[in-house]
């Protein structure tokens, strides 16, 4: 009980601090610009990984010791780990606790190699060309997919399985991950879509049947898209594919606002009558679109100010009522 009782100790305290380092990390990152969407998640699927691999040798280190304690003979256990390390065969493969240890090292080691490749595209070699954001953030993620397949397939080559008849098994495993999975694959191909294709990349400004607002982060399954009251909206992948989405930024940041004008019957127009008033609209052509609240504000005070000056009266719909009196 005492050397379970240490052995948790220790486990708290070294995951305690594993949790503290990264985030320290993560504040640094966002002290020096980093994406709170992309960059600062990362380090938290790097610190699963890394909380994994301390249980994995807190149990090699204290299961000997807590064997013995219980009774069982130093040579047995000895034997017993022997054999483990040596390797052991499960369905003619052949496995041991180092191929194991390994194979989980090499795992992580390439993942992390991935986020610091990540890292140093964002913070030195993007910032050195044109690239607009949507690219940057295309690009990083594809690097990362990369990482992962590749960390993946070395692990297992280090594990000493075979590729070829793994294969095998994967493709007998897709018949039905494809249909009891279906949507999540959708969601996935149509993120790679998006990623290649980039009809709706991070920045851009968006309108869909979930809402309006400018896109945050495109994930594996969805799409992060911000309104302007600040509310993040999850949007699956599949409906940016299948569905029509309205793209304010698609290729640049110019755009046209119409402001309505109304003005009095006395003001002598050409056209545009309307019900009650004079109807026009004043069209203006934007280089930055993300400015129309302010510039739609600003000409509404200059209408008001140049019809004010030249005494053009601004109307009110107009009704007449008729009273019918039915009494005899």
């Amino acid at each position: 009980l005492v050397l379970l009782w240490a052995m948790w100790l220790l486990r708290s305290l070294l995951r305690s601090e594993l949790r503290k380092a990264m985030r320290e990390y993560q504040t640094s990152l966002l002290s020096t610009g980093g994406d709170t969407a992309g960059e600062v998640e990362q380090p938290n699927f790097l610190l699963f990984w890394l909380l994994l691999l301390v249980d994995f040798v807190l149990v090699l280190l204290f299961v000997p010791i807590i064997l013995v304690a219980a009774g069982i003979e130093w040579l047995d256990i000895y034997a017993t780990g022997r054999q483990a390390l040596s390797g052991f065969s499960v369905g003619g493969v052949t496995l041991s606790v180092t191929g194991i240890f390994a194979a989980l090292l090499t795992f992580l080691s390439i993942l992390v190699a991935t986020h610091l490749v990540q890292r140093a595209l964002e913070k030195t070699v993007f910032p050195r060309t044109r690239l607009d954001d949507g690219v940057r953030n295309s690009f990083k993620t594809l690097v990362g997919y990369f990482g992962a397949v590749l960390a993946a397939t070395m692990a297992i080559g280090v594990l000493g399985l075979d590729l070829s008849s793994l294969a095998i098994i994967i493709g007998a495993l897709s018949v039905g991950i494809g249909f009891g999975l279906q949507s999540i694959v959708n969601n996935f191909v149509s993120g790679v879509i998006l990623l290649f294709e980039r009809p709706v990349k991070v920045g851009d400004w968006v309108v869909t049947n979930s809402g309006e607002g400018v896109v945050r982060r495109i994930s594996v399954r969805s799409t992060e898209i911000e309104t302007f009251d600040r509310l993040s909206i999850i949007v699956p992948n599949s409906e940016l594919i299948s569905n029509t989405v309205q793209n304010w930024t698609h290729k640049d940041k110019v755009g046209r606002i119409t402001v309505p004008v109304s003005v009095s019957y006395k003001s002598d127009p050409k056209k545009e009558f309307g019900e009650s008033s004079l109807d026009f609209e004043v069209r203006v052509f934007l280089r930055d679109i993300y400015s129309i609240v302010h510039v739609r504000n600003d000409l509404r005070f200059e209408i008001f100010d140049a019809l004010k000056r030249n005494d053009i009266e601004i109307p009110f719909p107009q009704r007449d009522v008729h009273l019918i009196n039915n009494a005899r």
